[in-house]
């Protein structure tokens, strides 16, 4: 049964982006404008978190069987 079912070009879009966001959260964490406490930082380390979080998501909803041709 399919709880919450993607076709298969939603899910690469899903997987795309997350990892756009990751790869962008983690570069601006490498090199940041900002040094110490900024709030640039803390925004960047959110965008890296929900990047990896959808990632993982799209990966486990497509072992999972949730996505449709």
């Amino acid at each position: 049964m399919l709880l919450f079912p993607l076709t298969a070009a939603e899910w690469t879009v899903l997987l795309a982006v997350s990892i756009a966001l990751a790869a962008l959260g983690t570069e601006y964490l490498a090199r940041p404008i900002f040094a110490g406490e900024h709030w640039t930082n803390d925004l960047a380390a959110a965008v890296m978190w929900s990047g990896r979080a959808g990632v993982w998501l799209a990966l486990f909803l497509g072992v999972g069987g949730q996505v449709i041709a």
